[in-house]
């Protein structure tokens, strides 16, 4: 299954209309869903995160993320983006 995955990692963003609008509006909602239920908490697991769209949208709203997936192509393409969006609160493991 990683294989798929591993694959897909370079063209993963083309799903999204506008992948970068995508990382925004899923962190401002899932941020409104964690804020409304769990004010006090900070810490997030993104597990399956794929190339970092949540955990990246999440970081920019301030929350320290821990991020796995089972490709290894799509975690090294999730630290890149992380680090071109200049987000350095996001630990990502390999991991199933």
């Amino acid at each position: 299954m990683s294989n798929f995955y591993d694959q897909l990692s370079p063209f993963y963003h083309v799903i999204f209309d506008d992948w970068n609008k995508s990382i925004e509006r899923q962190g401002s909602q899932l941020n409104n869903i964690i804020q409304s239920n769990w004010s006090q908490h900070r810490k997030v697991l993104d597990v399956s995160c794929g190339i970092g769209t949540q955990a990246i949208g999440l970081s920019k709203n301030g929350y320290d993320v821990t991020a796995s997936d089972l490709s290894v192509n799509e975690i090294e393409r999730a630290k890149h983006e992380a680090q071109q969006h200049g987000q350095t609160n996001i630990s990502f493991s390999v991991c199933d």
